[in-house]
């Protein structure tokens, strides 16, 4: 009769417990006990800042290389001119400033979508400003033309071609074509005053225009900003010195 091997049973690895609350949030994230580890792990990692595919904010305000990647990551170039500026504004564009922009953008981390939308804004509210102006001067020129046609009336095409002729006398109309002011009211009655003179026999003096003092300073006048610009505060004691120099009193 052959001996029966006796032995202990091996005993079944215990099965870990769980309270009801981790139980019941393994099944609404549909973790098993492998997919937690995993997490855990993760999360190790990124609390001691080893993940390599992960960018941190720097607590450290002139921490230089840490904010460079922060930049990087957001889009911005790897230098000043990885900068590409487009537009389709018709305003005409100062490169040297974009260029200035652009070194203050690299240095604030701008990407480059912010770079462009930034200067596109830029030039929308110049254009704006631009239109706006343009606009106020045409209707301050339509209500300055109304108020001659009134004064005038049907003399005033008369004159006006009569202003014409004397500018051209004092060979300066093509000038003011060139300027763009042989239409301004203003210059229009300022030789209109000429005109109206000449007809009432009050000639100006012939050394008036003939020394070559006069004649300088009428020029150095037609050269002066404020001769064409209307808002200038020197602009109506410059075209009473011109009259002055002509021998006509306003």
């Amino acid at each position: 009769m052959s001996e029966i091997e006796t032995g202990s049973t091996p005993e079944a690895p215990e099965t870990p417990t769980y309270s009801e609350e981790t139980i019941s949030l393994m099944e609404k994230k549909g973790w098993d006990v492998d997919g937690m580890a995993k997490g855990y792990a993760e999360l190790e990692r990124f609390k001691s800042g080893i993940n390599p595919d992960s960018v941190y904010l720097p607590t450290d305000q002139e921490d230089v290389e840490g904010w460079a990647k922060v930049y990087t990551a957001m889009g911005r170039p790897d230098s000043v001119d990885g900068y590409k500026f487009t537009t389709e504004s018709k305003v005409e564009v100062d490169n040297d400033l974009v260029k200035r922009f652009g070194e203050f953008a690299y240095e604030k981390g701008l990407s480059q979508s912010q770079y462009n939308d930034i200067l596109n804004l830029q030039l929308g509210l110049v254009e704006e400003a631009t239109q706006a102006m343009e606009e106020a001067e045409i209707a301050s020129a339509l209500e300055a033309e109304a108020a001659l046609k009134k004064e005038w009336k049907e003399d005033y095409d008369t004159r006006c071609q009569e202003a014409g002729e004397m500018a051209a006398k004092l060979g300066v109309a093509e000038l003011l074509k060139k300027k763009g002011l042989a239409g301004d009211t203003e210059i229009i009655q300022m030789f209109d005053n000429l005109k109206q003179s000449t007809k009432e026999g009050h000639l100006p003096k012939p050394e008036a225009v003939s020394q070559p003092d006069s004649k300088q300073e009428m020029k150095d006048i037609q050269s002066n900003p404020a001769w064409m610009d209307r808002t200038h505060p020197e602009h109506k004691q410059l075209h009473a010195r011109f009259l002055e120099l002509c021998g006509v009193s306003r």
